[in-house]
């Protein structure tokens, strides 16, 4: 089984099935709004930007990296997000959302991000796992959640520096990553 880690940009056409799953699973935007944000993944801008997981060919998950994502809820300086984790239940306990992590974790790093933040209900410990750190408890749409950070290591994208504004870089200049499943069992989420 392969597993192939792709931008949104290359296959619009899972947006329908993908906004309808994320729905699904928080329910906190509308259908209408989710196919919108992820129709601004696909818009050629470098932020927002959603990776999809294709497991033989079939969606099997994804992730998103965004500017501010809480918003005003959040001091500027924190200004990269990652969110929209998403594994389909067939594909869950396989390695997949650590698989998706490590897919955006890697960009950002070549995009420039130094911090990457995310908030989470309760998946805390998890992440804490992945080398996620606490920053703070808040009440957030009227939930409780906790913000983590991950620094990420400094990178230079091939032979230049990493750019200042990450903004301004196409992720279709950072190649697709292919996955084969090796012996080795990864711990899922």
């Amino acid at each position: 089984m392969a597993l192939q880690i792709i931008s949104l940009r290359h296959a619009p056409e899972l947006i329908p099935r993908l906004a309808d799953w994320q729905y699904q699973e928080w329910g906190y935007h509308s259908i209408a709004e989710l196919i919108n944000l992820l129709h601004q993944c696909v818009e050629g801008r470098a932020l927002p930007i959603t990776y999809v997981a294709l497991q033989d060919g079939e969606l099997a998950g994804s992730i998103g990296l965004y500017e501010r994502e809480m918003g005003e809820a959040q001091p500027p300086e924190r200004r990269f997000w990652m969110g929209f984790l998403f594994v389909h239940p067939d594909y869950r306990g396989q390695g997949l959302a650590k698989q998706l992590m490590q897919h955006m974790e890697v960009h950002a790093a070549r995009f420039g991000i130094a911090d990457l933040y995310l908030f989470t209900t309760n998946m805390a410990a998890a992440y804490a796992n992945m080398g996620w750190q606490v920053v703070e408890q808040l009440e957030f749409e009227g939930e409780m959640v906790t913000v983590m950070v991950k620094l990420l290591p400094a990178t230079e994208r091939e032979g230049q520096p990493a750019t200042t504004d990450p903004t301004q870089v196409q992720d279709d200049s950072v190649p697709p990553i292919s996955f084969v499943p090796a012996s080795v069992h990864i711990r899922p989420m």
